[in-house]
């Protein structure tokens, strides 16, 4: 697939900068960047065109060189509108004929993706202290049946 990019967002944000989207179709687009920058993963976007000049929008991520973290086109005619979104390993994400019910998709899986190490860092802390807590009483208890001296001890003391 041949990437043809046009200025990015920010230096021109006018209609020539995303050329065969609509500007419902912008704003939405523009909606997912806004959650994905929300959750620390975007810096920037970009407009481009495969090479049958279907429209694609790309996702960029924080770095020096932006990595494409995700990428949306929209496949068929404007009546007839099918649209995609990709990852940068080129799976699927989401795909639906209306945009909204995509990008909704790829909003909540992205969330749910940065959610899940931290639910399991959490978890993991948990168990460790857990395992550190009965491992220090376990040093602090004596057991009675290995130490038969204390038998005497309880007698003198009775």
């Amino acid at each position: 697939m041949t990437v043809v990019f046009v200025p990015r967002f920010g230096r021109d944000t006018g209609s020539r900068s995303c050329p065969n989207w609509t500007l419902e179709e912008r704003a939405e687009l523009f909606r997912l960047f806004d959650a994905l920058r929300r959750l620390g993963l975007a810096d920037g976007v970009e407009f481009g065109k495969t090479d049958l000049n279907d429209p694609q929008f790309y996702v960029l991520g924080r770095g020096e060189d932006y990595p494409c973290i995700l990428f949306v086109s929209r496949i068929g005619s404007r009546d007839h509108p099918w649209y995609v979104a990709q990852d940068e390993a080129g799976e699927v994400v989401a795909d639906n004929a209306v945009l909204r019910a995509v990008i909704d998709a790829v909003v909540k899986a992205r969330s749910t993706r940065r959610s899940v190490p931290y639910l399991t860092r959490v978890v993991g802390l948990l168990v460790c202290c857990r395992l550190a807590a009965e491992q220090a009483l376990a040093d602090i208890c004596v057991d009675v049946s290995d130490a038969p001296f204390l038998d005497s001890v309880l007698e003198l003391a009775t």
